[in-house]
């Protein structure tokens, strides 16, 4: 799997707001809902994703997706604005169920692809058959051991050059200053917009003091 990152304002109006959730066709994806905020009903549109640690400018992120929200709603007032991130799996479809083979009573439920809120009860439902010794008809599909990389080749492909240029790229001199996650080593991206390093391997993030702020990592940045 590997990290994508998305984020989000949430948006007060004077004007009459909607029902339901939607998501738009064309690219970049813009979603779209309304929720309660206190005694208020907010707007809240979500997009500008891209994968954790890639080397883009994202300073523009969030006016981005005020200039959307003011497209929409003249009179648009951005009240809250935020971002996260979550597992992606190569053929985009959760792994739910066994972790391992050779693994008894062990179960995982990951790679949500930001639809956890749908999934996330899927997940509930299957592993809860899979205790009970009952057959579930969605098991099939998010098997969790599978591993079919054919399929994905072109993206397996990029995962993996994009892996190896971070463990690589750069390293072969003494003159490399740039600091590199305690995961496995790979060579972190500064992420303009959140003042985070960030990794483009497995995506784990630390503060721009070196705390880590987000596995798989577990240790700080060392201090030099």
């Amino acid at each position: 799997m590997y990290q994508e990152a998305s984020y989000a304002v949430a948006i007060e109006t004077k004007e009459p707001t909607f029902q339901g959730m939607y998501i738009t066709v064309e690219e970049p994806k813009i979603s779209l809902r309304t929720a309660k905020s206190k005694d208020k009903t907010v707007v809240i549109l979500g997009g500008m994703e891209h994968r954790v640690g890639a080397e883009i400018d994202l300073s523009e992120t969030y006016k981005n997706l005020e200039q959307k929200a003011k497209e929409m709603y003249k009179d648009a007032k951005i009240l809250y604005k935020w971002g996260t991130q979550d597992c992606i799996t190569l053929d985009k479809i959760p792994y739910i169920g066994e972790f391992s083979k050779i693994m008894q009573n062990i179960y995982v439920a990951t790679g949500y692809k930001k639809w956890g809120m749908t999934t996330s009860n899927i997940s509930a439902n299957l592993i809860a058959d899979k205790i009970q010794g009952k057959e579930n008809k969605y098991e099939e599909i998010y098997n969790a051991t599978r591993l079919n990389p054919i399929k994905n080749r072109w993206e397996l492909g990029e995962l993996v050059k994009e892996s190896t240029n971070s463990l690589v790229k750069e390293r072969l001199t003494e003159k490399e200053k740039n600091p590199t996650c305690t995961h496995l080593g790979c060579k972190l991206t500064w992420n303009n917009l959140d003042k985070t390093w960030d990794c483009p391997c497995h995506g784990s993030r630390f503060d721009e003091t070196g705390e880590n702020i987000y596995g798989p990592a577990i240790k700080d940045l060392k201090q030099e």
